[in-house]
């Protein structure tokens, strides 16, 4: 697996910022349990090491997988990567992470109550979710996407499914009024161009594999991204961002 095909697009570090500012809230994390489900390049294990969580994870893609293994084999870091999905039920775990996974699955209410029953008493969600429809476009196409959510709808399942204490954070704003037209032009042809109509396929596709060139990767620098990160927390209770990060606790 190369390497070199998954880089870390803007809106992915803008969401990991969040993630990161998820854990800084928590204490006595040393030695609890994650399970990241579809961790794609793996690249959010960083932060579950700098918390000492104790680090689990499952992918769809046989390529993730190996691409993970390839990634943290030189390091210190422990991580439990089940190969088989039924393996993840063999136990359950405090957090449960799933960054932009549930719009891949078609019974997505029914996927909620699973990862639910996965978690220990007053165990937490972690997941994040592209938002609002109107902004459907070819990317979305491209990575296999059933939907995007709208907030009452992704708060209303949640709440069916049976989780408490939904928060909801819209994240991006202001940088993706000028990413989400550049990225959907930027994978407009590629979408076009492959005869991949295969959803599942899509799906393992999208976590690992970014274009190699792209109109965006100015955007990545830490001094140009900083003071997004910084606004994008200002307007995480509006709807003007084009994805949502959302957390929920569970009690047994």
């Amino acid at each position: 697996m190369d390497k070199n095909l998954w880089k870390p697009s803007p809106r992915y570090l803008l969401r990991k910022a969040l993630i990161k500012d998820f854990f800084k809230g928590k204490t006595d994390l040393e030695n609890k349990s994650i399970l990241e489900i579809g961790y794609g390049a793996a690249d959010t294990f960083n932060v579950y090491q700098s918390n000492n969580l104790n680090i689990y994870g499952f992918d769809f893609s046989s390529e993730s997988t190996e691409m993970a293994k390839s990634a943290y084999e030189d390091q210190s870091l422990k991580i439990n990567l089940f190969e088989e999905e039924g393996a993840i039920k063999k136990q359950k775990y405090n957090f449960l992470a799933a960054f932009e996974v549930l719009e891949h699955i078609e019974s997505d209410t029914n996927q909620l109550k699973d990862w639910k029953d996965l978690l220990e008493n007053n165990g937490e969600i972690l997941i994040s979710v592209p938002c609002h429809m109107k902004k459907w476009g070819p990317i979305d196409e491209w990575a296999g996407h059933y939907r995007r959510y709208e907030k009452d709808e992704i708060l209303l399942k949640l709440q069916d499914a049976g989780f408490t204490d939904i928060n909801i954070k819209c994240y991006g704003f202001p940088l993706t009024l000028v990413l989400d037209p550049l990225l959907n032009s930027s994978y407009k042809n590629w979408s076009n161009n492959t005869k991949e109509d295969d959803k599942i396929e899509k799906t393992k596709r999208s976590g690992r594999v970014r274009k190699k060139k792209s109109l965006v990767d100015f955007f990545v620098r830490p001094l140009f991204l900083f003071p997004f990160v910084v606004i994008q927390k200002l307007f995480a209770n509006s709807e003007l961002g084009s994805g949502y990060l959302i957390s929920a606790r569970v009690s047994n």
